[in-house]
């Protein structure tokens, strides 16, 4: 048997349902090879002229064998010839048969009637039609869907004959976009897992498995290249490029600002330990670590909104995921930047305020109020200045360090009304305003950041 690239004119016809011009022909075909009997006549003339010459021994002879032999002929000509059993089995590109798929079997490009009187036929749920033909030349073919396939037979006793039904381009294209959003599927799931709900700075991530999956999703993408996809699919391929960029960014910066997570908690551990110097250098050293890294955070919101738009189409991931998670890292980001910049003016403010107190101690009042003052102004200062955006990673910070700055600016402030009432020799009042200052030390301790009144 020899491969054809497309159907045999009229197996094609018979597959398209356009067989009724080949079936007469063939019936018509038939019919006048019955009615001229040629050996028939041949054995009749042949008979008339044996009668008509019945007086030499050898005429008679003649005409008796004449006589003889062409019923005979007649009877051979007139047998039907041998048919056999032709088992058509269509298949996919894979070896699983097609349920469903039309065959028709054609004879010097004529579709003929091979399966119980039609010209065509329907495969069973094996992938196979059973066709009755004498021996001879066929063309077998069998159309699935878009698809169709032809094969030449050579037909001399019970056969099968394969046809084998190859993908088309876009269905080729079909399959490897199936395969691309299955690995950005798993890359997606696997960071979820490992993340939870919101990707921030605080997981930590094992990057390999993920990088795995999105490379394999590129290859993929560049196999349904290979084929002549339609518009629908070249928009799932950008989309799907769009998504695995984003998520490949993500796990590029995620890990590096997983990083400046870690310094923030030697920031917080240094300023719980009362250790001033050494919160002041690594509040510097996250600044620089932020400036450095920058090009990470912006690399994500360019992906991001490089996919923005184009993820209808992407069963993996939609754009809320992505803006979720973008959203999520470049508020981390710059929530940590807030932090590493408070630390300077929270602990300056600090400083003015011990050394107010101490003016207070020694009673020079008039002085301490002013330096009082001076101390509320700058922590309500840190307090206005201190704009971090809502994070995950870092919301525990962030309340420690507003709740901190205003329970000590409520101190300073109640420390100045002291000072004024004893300025003016008020003692009873002086004792609330002591009481009062004291109690907001005691919440500013409470808050969890500095060791702050009673909890120092």
């Amino acid at each position: 048997m020899k491969r054809r690239a497309v159907l045999a004119a009229g197996a094609a016809a018979a597959l398209a349902g356009c067989s009724g011009d080949g079936s007469d022909d063939a019936d018509e075909d038939a019919t006048q090879t019955d009615d001229t009997p040629d050996g028939g006549n041949s054995a009749d003339d042949t008979a008339e002229d044996g009668n008509a010459t019945t007086i030499g021994g050898d005429e008679n002879e003649t005409a008796n064998e004449t006589g003889n032999e062409s019923p005979e002929a007649t009877g051979n000509e007139s047998d039907e010839p041998p048919e056999y059993e032709l088992v058509v089995l269509v298949i996919d590109a894979e070896g699983e048969p097609i349920e469903g798929a039309t065959v028709a079997v054609a004879e010097n490009g004529e579709p003929i009637d091979a399966f119980e009187g039609a010209d065509r036929a329907t495969t069973d749920g094996s992938g196979a039609a059973e066709a009755t033909l004498p021996e001879g030349s066929y063309q077998a073919g069998a159309i699935a869907g878009d698809r169709q396939t032809v094969e030449d037979v050579e037909l001399s006793g019970d056969a099968r004959v394969i046809l084998r039904i190859e993908p088309t381009e876009a269905e080729r294209a079909a399959e490897a976009i199936d395969r691309a959003q299955s690995e950005l599927s798993a890359a997606v799931a696997d960071l979820d897992d490992q993340s939870g709900d919101v990707l921030d700075a605080t997981d930590e991530l094992s990057t390999r498995p993920i990088a795995d999956r999105l490379s394999a999703a590129r290859l993929a993408v560049a196999d349904a290249r290979e084929f002549e996809a339609t518009d629908d699919q070249e928009a799932t391929l950008s989309a799907i490029e769009s998504a695995v960029a984003f998520v490949r960014t993500l796990l590029e910066g995620q890990p590096w600002l997983h990083g400046i997570a870690r310094s923030v908690d030697r920031l917080l551990e240094a300023l719980g330990e009362g250790e001033d110097d050494r919160a002041t250098y690594v509040a510097e050293d996250v600044a620089r670590e932020l400036e450095s890294g920058a090009g990470r955070i912006g690399a994500i919101e360019e992906a991001a909104e490089a996919a923005e738009g184009d993820l209808d189409s992407v069963e993996a991931v939609d754009w809320s995921w992505v803006d979720e998670r973008r959203s999520s890292l470049v508020a981390d980001d710059r929530a940590a930047g807030e932090i590493a910049g408070t630390v300077e003016g929270l602990l300056s403010a600090e400083e003015r305020f011990g050394e107010s107190h101490e003016v207070f101690e020694r009673g020079a009042y008039v002085t301490a109020r002013s330096s009082f003052e001076t101390s509320r102004e700058a922590f309500e200062d840190v307090r206005a200045g201190f704009e971090p955006p809502e994070s995950s990673a870092f919301a525990g910070a962030i309340a420690a360090i507003d709740c901190t700055a205003a329970a000590m600016a409520r101190a300073a402030d109640r420390y100045y009304w002291a000072a004024d009432a004893a300025r003016s020799g008020d003692g009873g009042r002086e004792e609330e305003y002591v009481e009062a200052a004291e109690e907001a030390l005691d919440e500013a301790g409470d808050c969890g950041l500095r060791p702050v009144g009673s909890n120092a």
